[in-house]
């Protein structure tokens, strides 16, 4: 039912749509009956080899592909892999056709032939917590080329790598002599890149030149006398405080200058 022939000129024609995927290879017995008495007739083999053309788009076998990397790998670590297939049988090529820059420098690669995406930078959850890239894959027809594309989105895991960092590096406060006890002194402040909230960090005071005069709330910062500042106190002194994260620590320095009231 493909085929047609013309009973008068023996034109074979095509009578309905020819697919190579479906079939790409027909025989057919053709008859020539002549009009004598009696009619006499012969038989022809034709065989007829259907050429394939690339007349189908390359096909993602998802619509969207989601992955999730912990920040720092490697560079070349595995991120996803991207799989396509062409009806055509045509090779395929894959790329990646959009992608996240950070200084000029493409965060993820392509491998063209398997369609596995890896690190192609430093990946850092506090520059680029999401990215959506857009991958595509090519085919290698001869008379039209065709694609299909599809988004690739990569979540990024915050890790604990980034110090607290304070406000200042260093603090300075005038202290009232004989200031009494719990008396608020200073209001220390630090947060952490890694946007933890600051409640979590802790506060601490490793430090204290002289006699312990000072104490800081763990969660606050704020910083308040310990004891009455004695009378006989050294004019300036200097305490070490800590943040800490749970893993990681910075310290800042405050320097106190012990004044008379009314100075």
């Amino acid at each position: 039912n493909n085929f047609d022939i013309s009973p008068l000129t023996g034109l074979i024609t095509v009578a309905s749509g020819l697919d190579f995927n479906t079939q790409s290879f027909y025989s057919l017995s053709i008859s020539a009956t002549d009009q004598g008495r009696p009619p006499k007739s012969s038989s022809v083999l034709v065989n007829i080899s259907i050429i394939d053309i690339n007349n189908h788009n390359p096909e993602f076998n998802q619509s969207l592909y989601t992955a999730s990397i912990t920040e720092g790998l490697a560079l070349g670590s595995a991120v996803i892999q991207i799989s396509a297939s062409d009806i055509d049988s045509a090779g395929l090529r894959y790329q990646i056709t959009v992608n996240k820059y950070v200084n000029d420098t493409a965060l993820y690669s392509i491998n063209d032939t398997t369609g596995l995406i890896s690190t192609a930078s430093d990946i850092d959850y506090e520059l680029t917590p999401f990215t959506e890239i857009l991958v595509s894959a090519i085919d290698s027809g001869y008379d039209l080329v065709r694609s299909k594309s599809v988004p690739v989105q990569i979540s990024v895991k915050n890790i604990n790598d980034e110090y607290p960092v304070f406000d200042q590096s260093e603090y300075y406060v005038d202290v009232i002599r004989l200031l009494t006890q719990n008396q608020f002194v200073l209001d220390i402040n630090a947060t952490d890149p890694d946007m933890i909230p600051d409640s979590l960090l802790t506060y601490n005071i490793s430090y204290q030149s002289g006699i312990e005069l000072y104490s800081i709330d763990n969660a606050t910062g704020i910083v308040s006398t310990l004891i009455e500042i004695p009378e006989n106190s050294p004019n300036s002194s200097y305490i070490l405080i800590t943040a800490s994260d749970g893993s990681l620590v910075s310290m800042a320095t405050v320097h106190i200058s012990i004044i008379d009231e009314g100075n």
